[in-house]
């Protein structure tokens, strides 16, 4: 079962002097000894056949392709040839063009045309230059091949069958809308009219389908293009092209790694006789594999450039077609989120698979990716745990769109629409039944009464809420399971505890219990599926427009944003919080004055439930106020539960106070429905750590006038080395950037290492340590990728979160009275990184309402801060050089990491490389939390102020380095006048690197600095540092 496909293209015959006419034989010498037992050759031409349109332009063409057609069929006798076309801007004949045409092309191009809803009498008009290529196309094709519902002026479906095969091809009219002066990005193409019939007809089993059209997808218009791309993959084996006179090949995966393969051609004859090039494409049904051989003009024959290029195809083909409404509603998000590049913004657009925790093992460090579900031998019987939202739901929809794709028969149940008696074999077959025609259309019935079971995947949610006890849900699993191997079940993560520990849900005369199924619980998205989810985000609507810079950029600064938002189990990070953030920060100009950018983001999440749950606005402001009271009540009593009865009492003290008509049950009902507080065992709590920090800071920043609440904040200053009053800060500059709090963050910033000096790179500090090194040393790191680098920074992050304490809510009490200086070392270091991150979020959020002194000030500190704090470990370091060198060797002699003529030297370079990657650390930590465009002039001016202290020079360079386009030439200048100051020349260029590593920088910059600077490329793509004047080394 073989084909191939002689795949031309951009021909642009003219009325004389073809010299592609010359090359024919030549054609065909190139690819008769190919073609062996392929029982098809369809001899595909992508557009511009001719070359102005007219008709003896066509005339020449219909003698060049029956020429073509009768020579081959000399050689190969048994072969069967049919011709494909599809048109090119050249296949218009714009001499017959008129005024009329013109002003329904000016109409369509408007954004705002829909062009879906095109009138059949705008696309005759636009079609009417066609009309030769039409005549002509009419001359060569095989009527008897073309699906009729399928055929009309801007698009055509021919069907060939080929032993059970059927060979479809796709013929897209995209150059009904061209005009002389084409301009990219202008084209449009009405999909809706063929859609459904198309997917329809495209799922057929044992099909192959082709598409092809002359202008690649970039050159549509930016709001067209992705309703016309997802019709082509859902539809396409392999998509053929032309128009831009170049050779590729590529394959497009969608998020089911459904694969489709664009292969384009460049032109078979140019205005010079020297170009010419072609591709055949050879096709083998049974082993699904596709190669592709490239032809291009060479003196006087064809040479084969491309040898064997093979792909492996991926055939679209399943007879289970799912309801058009169905499949709306299981795609759709959800959720009311708006995109301001893409309107209807689907399921399948954002959908991340999520990690999952393995529960089997009882490591609860074991994980593996959702992806893994894909594989369909080792699903057999599943359990997916996951919160509220988790996205239990969007995974099993995910799951059913995947295997229906993927020709299995998944069928889904919602645990909340059974029966109170649907556990019985019989009911559950009717229930089965059931779902399958709501889901699929009613003709495939009996097709899947037929279908074997091993195929079929049952896929039910919200399985904890099955109308039935424990005892019934264990009969009804052991009933489904009798009939059906492939099982996936989702259910809340509070079920956990049954489904280990209770017997009766297990019931021992049970012949399948659920504990013994595969057991995974979803986790919140780490740094990593936050990028991909930012990423998808950020690309959706501008795929072919957006250039890889500018989204690698994005990327990051959103991630900043994220993570700062989400921070370590603050806000859940489930895609459902993730997406109504990136909502938000797009339309971030609606934050209040009073708030910072953040505070926005988080009353967003707030009333953005709260519109999704229709609670009524007028009535937003009784909510936010009885939850900041009532979290300010936890915050006090240092209880953060609440019992039913209190909660009652509690608001009935409210409602008194503030004379409320609303009852006690709404509210609660309320509270509930929008998940601000959540249930369990009877007692009410915020639903999550974010809620808490959010209401209870906002009531303390209402009411701060009042001296027992600036007493309160007094307190959470002091003691905001705890993680939880720390939070709590970090919220409540959120909310205000009153002076009070800013002067105590300034005054406790001053206490803490107050018996420490700044830290300032001088010689005198660093004696010992610069005196470890003269001379040339070699820093070798791996060259890579910026999105490699990106990969294994976030991977670090991930560890490193998995490490961090996230609460110690448990041991942290608002009147502990501890000295600073009582403090242990780790407390302080915790506390100073805690004030640099609170005063460096007032300073970025409030950069336009506070003073330029305050503002000032407040950098100037962050800065003495950190200086103070890495003298602390400098200094030490400095005094006791010779005691750690000692240790050191002793350790390395010990373990015989090297030989005893190595010692003394390996234990120099590591102490120094310890602390350069120290100080570059505290240098590195301190510009992140502070770097913002807008305090550039704070920063200069501390820059230009102390001119002479080499550590704020270092700091004003990190900050730099901190943005895209921060490094410049002059860093080496810097660089080389701190000669012999070893460590300083060190931490610059670890900040360069790091900077070449996670930026794109312009070539020249780059190539200078690294030459001066002695980096270098090698061949075994490492970056070294090399062995010049610049570079370090260390003494023996």
């Amino acid at each position: 079962m073989k084909f191939a496909i002689l795949h031309l293209s951009d021909i642009h015959i003219k009325n004389t002097e073809n010299h592609v006419f010359d090359k024919v034989n030549e054609i065909i010498n190139s690819i008769k000894n190919k073609l062996f037992d392929e029982k098809f050759l369809f001899i595909v031409t992508t557009g511009d056949i001719a070359n102005t349109g007219n008709n003896q332009e066509y005339n020449e063409a219909i003698n060049f392709y029956k020429k073509l057609e009768e020579e081959l069929a000399i050689y190969l006798k048994d072969l069967s040839i049919k011709f494909i076309f599809s048109p090119g801007n050249h296949d218009c004949d714009f001499s017959i063009s008129n005024d009329i045409r013109e002003l329904v092309l000016e109409k369509i191009n408007k954004d705002d045309f829909e062009i879906d809803n095109i009138k059949k009498d705008y696309i005759s008009n636009c079609v009417s230059v066609q009309e030769n290529y039409f005549n002509f196309k009419s001359e060569l094709e095989d009527k008897s091949a073309i699906y009729e519902p399928l055929n009309s002026s801007l698009f055509t479906r021919y069907e060939f069958k080929l032993d059970d095969y059927i060979i479809a091809f796709n013929s897209y009219n995209f150059s009904f809308m061209s005009s002389r002066n084409e301009e990219q990005s202008r084209l449009k193409f009405p999909c809706k009219s063929i859609r459904d019939t198309l997917q329809s007809r495209t799922s057929k089993p044992k099909s192959i389908n082709i598409s092809l059209y002359h202008h690649p997808l970039h050159w549509l218009n930016h709001r067209n293009i992705r309703s016309v791309r997802e019709l082509i993959n859902s539809t396409s084996e392999i998509v053929l092209t032309g128009h831009e006179h170049t050779s590729t090949v590529k394959t497009e995966t969608d998020i089911n790694t459904n694969s489709t393969h664009y292969i384009e051609s460049s032109a078979l004859q140019t205005s010079n006789a020297n170009e010419s090039s072609f591709k055949l494409i050879k096709i083998d049904l049974e082993s699904k594999s596709e190669v592709i051989d490239d032809f291009s003009w060479e003196k006087e024959s064809y040479t084969e450039i491309r040898n064997n290029s093979s792909i492996n195809l991926d055939v679209k083909n399943n007879h289970y077609e799912l309801k058009d409404e169905y499949f709306q509603k299981i795609n759709s998000l959800g959720a009311q989120l708006s995109h301001k590049y893409k309107s209807d913004v689907t399921l399948e657009d954002l959908f991340i698979y999520q990690d999952l925790q393995v529960l089997n093992t009882g490591d609860m460090k074991v994980k593996e990716n959702a992806k893994s579900l894909k594989d369909f031998e080792k699903i057999e019987k599943t359990l997916i745990l996951g919160a509220e939202t988790s996205g239990k739901t969007s995974l099993s929809y995910m799951l059913q769109i995947y295997y229906k794709r993927m020709g299995k028969l998944p069928i889904h149940i919602s645990g909340t629409n059974l029966s109170k008696k649907d556990y019985d074999f019989d009911k559950i077959e009717n229930l089965i039944e059931k779902n399958f025609l709501l889901q699929y259309h009613e003709s495939l019935l009996d097709a899947y009464k037929k279908e074997d079971v091993s195929n079929i995947l049952i896929l039910i949610d919200e399985f904890d809420k099955l109308p039935f006890n424990n005892k019934y849900k264990g009969l009804f699993l052991n009933n489904l399971s009798k009939k059906y191997k492939n099982i996936i079940l989702f259910a809340h993560d509070s079920f956990e505890l049954e489904v280990f520990n209770d017997e009766i849900l297990n019931d021992k005369d049970y012949e399948v219990k659920i504990n013994n199924f595969n057991h995974y619980k979803i986790r919140e998205f780490g740094h990593l599926l936050r990028d991909k989810l930012i990423k998808k985000w950020l690309i959706l609507g501008r795929e072919d427009i957006i250039n890889t810079v500018q989204l690698h950029q994005e990327v990051v600064e959103s991630a900043k944003t994220i993570t700062s938002t989400v921070g370590l189990n603050i806000v859940p990070s489930y895609p459902l919080y993730l997406l109504t953030l990136l909502q938000a920060m797009e339309g971030n100009s609606a934050a209040s004055l009073t708030e910072s950018s953040y505070g926005h983001y988080y009353s967003h999440l707030i009333t953005h439930s709260f519109v999704q749950n229709g609670i009524n606005r007028k009535d937003w402001e009784l909510y936010f106020n009885f939850c900041s009271s009532l979290a300010f009540n936890f915050f006090k009593n240092q209880n953060y539960k609440i019992d039913e009865e209190d909660l009652e009492r509690f608001y009935s003290g409210y409602k008194s106070h503030h004379k409320i008509p609303v009852k006690y049950s709404t509210i609660e009902e309320n509270l509930l429905k929008t998940k601000i507080l959540n249930i369990y065992n009877g007692e009410y709590k915020f639903s999550f750590e974010y809620l808490y920090y959010f209401f209870v800071s906002k009531y303390l920043a209402d009411n701060i006038h009042m001296r027992d609440i600036q007493v309160d904040i007094e307190k959470l200053v002091k003691n905001s080395y705890r993680i939880e009053f720390g939070n709590i800060l970090m919220f409540l500059v959120h909310h205000s950037n009153k002076d009070l709090i800013i002067n105590l963050l300034l005054e406790q910033t001053k206490q803490l290492f107050n018996d420490s000096k700044e830290f300032k790179f001088c010689d005198n500090e660093l004696q010992k340590i610069n005196g470890t090194i003269s001379g040339p040393k070699v820093i070798q790191i791996e060259e890579q990728t910026i999105d490699e680098t990106r990969k294994k920074q976030l991977s670090h992050y991930e560890e490193r979160d998995n490490k961090l304490i996230k609460s110690d809510r448990d041991v942290a009490n608002i009147n502990e009275s501890i000295e600073i200086s009582k403090l242990d070392l780790f407390a302080k270091l915790n506390l100073a990184f805690k004030l640099t991150n609170i005063l460096g979020e007032v300073a970025k959020n409030y950069y336009g309402s506070l003073s330029g002194d305050l503002k000032l000030s407040i950098i100037k500190e962050t800065y003495a801060l950190n200086l103070r704090a890495l003298n602390i470990f400098v200094s030490n370091f400095e005094k006791h050089h010779a005691l750690v060198e000692e240790a050191v060797m002793e350790l390395l002699d010990k373990k015989g990491y090297v030989t005893s003529d190595k010692i003394e030297t390996s234990a120099k370079r590591l102490i120094f490389n310890m602390i350069a990657r120290l100080t570059e650390g505290f240098i590195s930590k301190l510009s992140k939390s502070v770097a913002n465009k807008d305090l550039m002039p704070i920063f200069k001016e501390l820059k230009e102020e102390n001119n002479t202290n080499k550590a704020f020079q270092i700091i004003s360079l990190a900050i730099d380095l901190d943005f895209p386009k921060g490094l410049k030439t002059d860093v080496v200048k810097h660089y080389n006048s701190l000669e012999k100051n070893y460590l300083a020349q060190e931490v610059i260029l670890r900040l360069v690197v790091d900077h070449l590593y996670m930026y794109h920088v312009d070539h020249k910059i780059k190539d200078s600095v690294m030459d001066q600077l002695g980096i270098n490329k090698t061949v075994n793509n490492n970056i070294l540092v090399k062995k010049n004047q610049n570079a370090i080394n260390f003494k023996k």
